[in-house]
């Protein structure tokens, strides 16, 4: 048995929906388990198994359980969202609210928190469609919701790694790639559903996949969220980038091959795509380094980026934590230029005061470049700092007087 228990994927922000949904689950979870208690036990089995006299909770219920499509009389249209928020038994809620809470933080983090919730309602929306448009038994559970999170996750995060916790003879917890983990996981559900029913709802997790892995690969296309070097969009772009070259090399009329006869603006082309495309592998190592949690192999091969590219730049967290670990490892001249990169890039950004701060202590004191330290001292004159950063700048001024 694989149980996920955590993703070493960074956030940007506190996370707020994945908690309350999580949160909501479990007062639902509560408040079903106690009606049931008085009623039915097989009313979540056969919707319409109520008794003779039901009460009305028992009848409200009853309401929120999305019925099967061969009795449209027990059908109700809230039904597609209510149905997410009940449970079966305790473990079905645990299974639920574990993956959420493994893999809701990071997919919330990107897609924002009202996009979020959006997500993940519509995701349990269409998948609880689909199923009672292909099976005729009830639904009900959280599980088409978290498989289309989990499906955004492996697009969004497909380089990341999660820790599981292995119960096979023995019990130990692992770090594995998460690709591996969600692929298994989305392999299963289509077995299984192609064995017959189980009393599982594998449909409706496959819905929920195929639609979570859609919408982010839809919004990376149209740039309505941000794309990063290691999402799934970017890292096949860079893929087909990398097929092209190998296909263009290799031909014998290629412009990249750099034959003798070749006039020298065709070298020179030559010479500069060969450069582009080192570059664009040393971003892709990068992001995978970055990935992996190997800090210090991505400020190398950043450092062998900025040789061939001095204004190469990353996205904003990113830049901000290779220039701060080169920095840390006193390779003080990659990290001006790093933090040089990043003023260039994100003039505007609420970190540039820092930054710039930065920038002067390293051309004050180990770059002995006080001009420059000076003049990046005066840019601050205008900018309302912290008392310790004005301190620092008032001493800096006074070392480069």
């Amino acid at each position: 048995m694989f149980i996920p228990i955590a993703t070493d994927r960074p956030r940007k922000r506190p996370t707020r929906i994945t908690y309350a949904l999580m949160a909501i689950n479990a007062v639902i979870f509560i408040i079903q388990s106690a009606v049931i208690a008085s009623s039915s036990e097989s009313l979540f089995l056969n919707p319409s198994s109520l008794p003779s006299s039901p009460s009305i909770a028992e009848k409200i219920l009853d309401s929120l359980v999305l019925a099967s499509n061969t009795d449209y009389s027990t059908f109700h249209p809230w039904a597609l969202i209510s149905y997410q928020f009940l449970h079966g038994g305790m473990m079905h809620l645990i299974g639920n609210m574990l993956f959420l809470f493994v893999f809701g933080p990071p997919v919330e983090d990107r897609l924002t928190r009202t996009g979020f919730a959006f997500f993940y309602l519509l995701g349990g929306i269409i998948a609880g469609a689909a199923h009672i448009t292909f099976d005729i038994h009830p639904v009900i559970g959280a599980s088409g919701s978290v498989a289309a999170v989990t499906g955004a996750f492996l697009v969004l995060f497909p380089r990341t790694h999660i820790k599981i916790l292995l119960f096979f003879f023995f019990i130990g917890v692992y770090s594995i790639p998460a690709w591996w983990f969600i692929a298994f996981a989305i392999t299963k559900d289509f077995v299984l559903q192609g064995m017959g029913n189980s009393g599982v709802a594998h449909l409706a997790h496959i819905a929920g996949y195929l639609f979570g892995a859609a919408i982010p690969l839809i919004l990376l296309w149209q740039r309505i969220i941000p794309r990063e070097p290691y999402d799934l969009l970017t890292i096949g772009r860079q893929a087909k980038r990398r097929r092209d070259f190998k296909e263009l090399a290799s031909s014998k009329n290629s412009p990249w091959r750099a034959d003798a006869a070749a006039p020298t603006t065709n070298k020179k082309t030559t010479h500069s795509s060969a450069i582009e495309e080192q570059c664009a592998e040393l971003r892709t190592q990068i992001a995978t380094d970055l990935a992996d949690s190997k800090l210090p192999a991505a400020a190398i091969a950043y450092t062998k980026l900025l040789s061939l590219n001095p204004t190469a730049s990353l996205p904003r967290d990113d830049q901000i934590r290779l220039a701060n670990h080169l920095f840390q490892s006193k390779d003080h001249e990659n990290a001006a230029a790093a933090y040089a990169v990043f003023l260039e890039k994100y003039k505007a950004d609420r970190e540039a005061p820092h930054i710039t701060l930065m920038l002067a202590l390293i051309s004050a004191r180990y770059l002995n470049d006080p001009i420059k330290a000076r003049n990046l001292i005066d840019s601050l004159d205008a900018v309302s700092l912290p008392d310790d950063h004005a301190r620092l700048r008032d001493t800096l001024r006074a070392e480069t007087a």
